[in-house]
């Protein structure tokens, strides 16, 4: 993820590889062969997708927007509309929550069936592209219910969470590192730039964020690997630091770029929209400052009143 990150590459790992696979995977060992079948088929380079949207967090228990009926003992039809959705391009399978009645189910849906709609958005970072999809009356196979079903969609989010704070450091690793190589060209009044002290100083400060961001990153992916219990918190830490992290180290890189980095000749413009949209991916600082705030047992953040 922090080579992905660093490279900026505009491919559907984050939301196949690691969140819908996360959820197939649980609902296998769970016991659906179904999932099993499309894991089997992940495996050889196929892509899913989780029906959630981009701005899902694994704590905020957000209410499924797709309503399912009972067409079978495991079959179900699914009507309803799912905004901004991440990695639904080229995908074989889609893994959509839905409510039946008072009960979440999880449902495989195979995204080229043509009741599914997928209508792009206009995006501010269009290397990760988002789409609204649109299902009327899609059959769909279940492949887990209740508890389980719920658990499949947080784990998965919660994953996908932890593993792009590495994805963050990965943008803000390249930005510092452009910045770094050009205050060694660029010349000012007969010297490097990168001579004055205010520069080094800059570079410097941000080079410790960066260091403090692959920490928390880190952790939070040792932590899911090896099953450790506080893997929840390291995740809402990791999110809560790496996404200000990314989008601060950029901006500043682009300041020190002068002119060259404010304009589309340059490639950092692409990181900032990448680090900006970032930012809400998965949940925003704030749900998940709150939701660290809850699984640490202190107050959640209370806004100051403004007074006009």
């Amino acid at each position: 993820m922090i080579e992905l990150g660093r490279a900026l590459a505009p491919v559907p790992y984050l939301s196949s590889a690691v969140v819908a696979t996360t959820a197939l995977v649980r609902c296998a060992r769970n016991g659906s062969s179904a999932a099993a079948d499309v894991v089997a088929r992940l495996a050889d380079g196929a892509i899913a997708a989780l029906a959630v949207p981009a701005t899902q967090s694994f704590g905020d228990g957000a209410e499924p927007t797709v309503r399912a009926t009972n067409t079978g003992l495991d079959t179900v039809v699914l009507s309803g509309t799912v905004k901004q959705v991440i990695g639904t391009a080229d995908a074989l399978a889609l893994v959509v929550p839905a409510r039946r009645g008072d009960e979440l189910v999880l449902a495989l849906v195979n995204a080229d069936t043509p009741k599914v709609r997928a209508t792009r958005r206009s995006n501010v970072d269009m290397t990760r592209p988002t789409r609204d999809l649109g299902l009327d009356e899609v059959s769909g196979t279940v492949i887990a219910t209740g508890v389980e079903a719920g658990d499949a969609v947080t784990t998965a989010l919660e994953t996908g969470a932890a593993l792009l704070a590495s994805e963050q450091v990965g943008v803000c690793e390249w930005a510092l590192a452009q910045a770094t190589e050009y205050l060694t060209v660029r010349h000012q009044f007969g010297r490097p730039i990168g001579s004055y002290q205010t520069l080094r100083h800059r570079a410097a400060h941000l080079w410790i964020d960066i260091n403090h961001a692959r920490a928390a990153a880190i952790y939070a992916a040792s932590t899911l690997a090896d099953a450790v219990a506080d893997h929840t918190i390291a995740a809402a830490l990791a999110q809560t630091y790496c996404g200000a992290t990314a989008l601060r180290v950029v901006e500043e890189t682009i300041q020190m770029h002068g002119g060259i980095g404010f304009t589309w000749d340059h490639p950092l413009h692409l990181y900032l929209k990448r680090a900006f949209a970032d930012t809400v991916v998965f949940g925003d600082a704030d749900v998940h400052k709150s939701t660290l705030a809850r699984l640490i047992g202190l107050a959640e953040p209370t806004p100051n009143p403004v007074h006009v």
